[in-house]
This record gives C-alpha cells, structure tokens and sequence, in this order.
C-alpha cells in the first residue's frame, strides 16, 4: 500500500491524481491511498504561526498510525509492505513520518522537499529506513540550498535545510559510511534545459539516494510540460524535467523495500 500525499494550501487529495501513482498501482495490484489533510496541509514539524493558524497543527502522525492500522486490520494493507510518497508539504510529512513511524513503513520517498528545519534535532527513526530524494535546483518554493519555504509569499512558511544536507542527514541516520557514488544521467530532452545528477549513499543499513533536477522547478520529474493555465502557477511551479520518469523511479525504488 502507497499513501500518496499532497502538498500545501489544499486539502484535497485529488490534485495528487495529476502524479499517476494510482495507474501502476493498478497495473500492479498495489492499493495506493490518497488522503485528505485538515486545513491547508500537513503539520510536517515546521511548525510556525502562520501555518498553525491555517490549521496545520493537527496530529497528523497519529492520524496516519490509525489508517495504517485500521487498512491491516481489514485486510486492505500488508504490514511489511506500506509506504509514503509525496511532494511539497507532502514530501515533508512523508519525512516526518520516517521520523516518527518507521517501524510501520517499509520505505519512503519525498519529492519537492528538504528536511524541516525543526525535524534536525526532534528526528529519532525507530531504524534505519530506505529512503529516495527529489529535488530541483531551481526550486522557487523549496530552496535546493537550504532556507525558508516559499520566501516570496511573505509569509513564515518555515525553514529547511539543503537538499544536499537532508540527503546526508539520512545517510547518518542510516548509517552509511564512505563517499556516496555519483552519476550524470543522460540528456535525453535537451530542449528542457534540465540535467539530472543522482548520488547513491555507500555501505548502509537502508537505501539513500538522492535525483538533483539541475534547472529544475517545483515538479515531479516526468510530469507533462504544463501544470497550470494560471501563468503565474505556472512560473512558479518551474520546469518538470523529461530526462527521467520520476514516478516510475519512486515506485520501483519503493516496491524494492519490504519490512523484516
């Protein structure tokens, strides 16, 4: 079983049908769940007034604990197989979850998303858990470097840090050893003026990987050109690279993981 979660300033779970995780679920005979968070979001750790006052301030860990054990108890879910997906807000609470619900999830993968500020000292995984990270270097909403969410809002949507750092900071977690590996895939859209460099962590208890979308936006790697007849969405949303099928990727790298 997949949860797919959405990202912020929605409520709606429908907008995460655009990823087409449902259709190799399908495919595949793999329930995918595609939940509803209260207010505009996830509380993913950030934490701050505005947020809060939005109404991300539900505990949503706890909420996400009793579906995973109501969906097993009746039969739906496989208790070794389960795990989380999701960009934004969304990729944010699928770490959050890592953090906190390890020993329910067999494997995870954020999108769009660096590691919460807060989540660097409250972060205490039950074990090391396979995870994969995307993220795009041209990034408006989520800096690739590090810093607040969503800076150009004006409002305190929080801090994160780099994704380079997050991809580290799980490789510790994980306790990986040496220097990661690292590649160059190849260009196979040049007319996205987008590249994509993957570092693969060495000598780990779980899986870390980490896809950099060099010149990429707010997007899913391999989602269609456009998001949105809204021009400024549009903007800031970015680039969606075509030089890798970035739902694909997420879900072999997830189907791969199974808890003992």
């Amino acid at each position: 079983m997949v949860f797919v979660l959405h990202g912020g300033s929605t409520g709606d779970a429908r907008v995460t049908f655009r990823y087409r995780f449902q259709d190799l679920g399908a495919r595949d005979g793999v329930v995918t769940v595609h939940p509803n968070g209260v207010g505009e979001g996830w509380n993913d750790g950030r934490g701050t007034q505005f947020l809060l006052a939005r109404g991300d301030n539900t505990d949503d860990v706890a909420f996400f604990r009793a579906m995973i054990d109501a969906l097993v108890l009746e039969g739906t879910a496989d208790p070794k197989r389960i795990y989380v997906t999701g960009g934004s807000n969304g990729g944010m609470m699928t770490m959050r979850l890592a953090c906190e619900l390890g020993d329910r999830l067999a494997a995870v993968a954020p999108f769009s998303a660096n590691l919460p500020a807060p989540l660097v000292e409250s972060c205490t995984p039950s074990r090391p858990i396979p995870i994969m990270l995307m993220s795009g270097t041209a990034d408006r909403m989520m800096p690739y470097a590090g810093g607040a969410v969503a800076a150009m809002s004006g409002d305190d949507r929080g801090q994160v840090i780099g994704a380079e750092e997050t991809f580290q900071f799980w490789s510790g977690k994980n306790r990986c050893s040496g220097a990661p590996v690292r590649q160059d895939l190849p260009d196979l859209d040049p007319a996205d003026e987008t590249r994509v460099r993957t570092q693969t962590a060495q000598n780990c208890a779980a899986a870390v990987a980490l896809y950099t979308i060099i010149g990429g936006g707010h997007r899913l790697p391999g989602e269609g050109t456009r998001i949105s007849a809204d021009q400024r969405m549009a903007r800031l949303s970015g680039v969606s690279s075509q030089d890798i099928d970035g739902k694909t990727l997420i879900w072999e790298f997830l189907m791969a993981n199974s808890l003992p």
